[in-house]
């Protein structure tokens, strides 16, 4: 089980990577995204809190990424948790909500398709079924809020709980592994100017 954040060093290959990472669940590495570059760092400067494989037919429990390569001036990654008070989640026990891919494609916020036909194909593929806005686990509730919800601005109580949360900062060195308790978390690169290069790889864990 991991809370929030798990941070490991000295993991010497993606393929060591996963083995940890098999430890906490099934592994998927068939990923539209498994390779984040510095180029997709150079075209999204300011992006948006997201979870990762929120356009999946499934949703990852755990998120992992391993780092490649980081200089020194290399991005940050910010975390924050989205689990929830019991007061809070069940007024919304009832609630299901879908993901805007094409807003979130069109805005750039996320990710840039180099090509257009790419990323009609990327919201293609999404899944636009109907998910619960809180779910609960073992450790409590959690909201699938994020930016990328349809009607987003509805549910401005819960995204004024989240933000205004304490951020965890990961900074990134070669060899570091993280694994983010995808399902209660938010995370994105920290905003502002890097100079520094950065290449991770990522896993989702069911």
């Amino acid at each position: 089980m991991i809370d929030m954040v798990k941070i490991i060093d000295d993991i010497p290959s993606f393929q060591d990577a996963c083995q940890v990472c098999a430890e906490y669940g099934e592994l998927d590495l068939e990923l539209d995204l498994k390779k984040v570059t510095q180029e997709e760092v150079n075209t999204v400067p300011l992006q948006t809190w997201h979870q990762d494989g929120s356009h999946v037919r499934y949703f990852p429990k755990y998120s992992a990424l391993w780092c490649e390569t980081a200089e020194e001036n290399a991005p940050i990654t910010q975390i924050i948790s989205t689990r929830l008070p019991d007061v809070i989640a069940e007024k919304y026990q009832n609630e299901s909500v879908v993901m805007d891919f094409k807003k979130t494609i069109d805005e750039g916020s996320f990710f840039k398709f180099k090509k257009a036909s790419h990323a009609r194909l990327y919201a293609m593929k999404a899944n636009k079924t109907p998910m619960s806005l809180v779910e609960q686990d073992e450790k409590g509730w959690f909201t699938r809020w994020c930016p990328f919800l349809k009607d987003a601005e509805k549910y401005k109580d819960l995204e004024n709980i989240i933000l205004a949360r304490d951020i965890t900062s990961i900074k990134w060195k070669p060899n570091r592994l993280i694994i983010m308790e995808n399902k209660a978390t938010l995370h994105r690169r920290k905003p502002g100017t890097y100079n520094g290069d950065r290449v991770l790889w990522r896993a989702y864990i069911r």
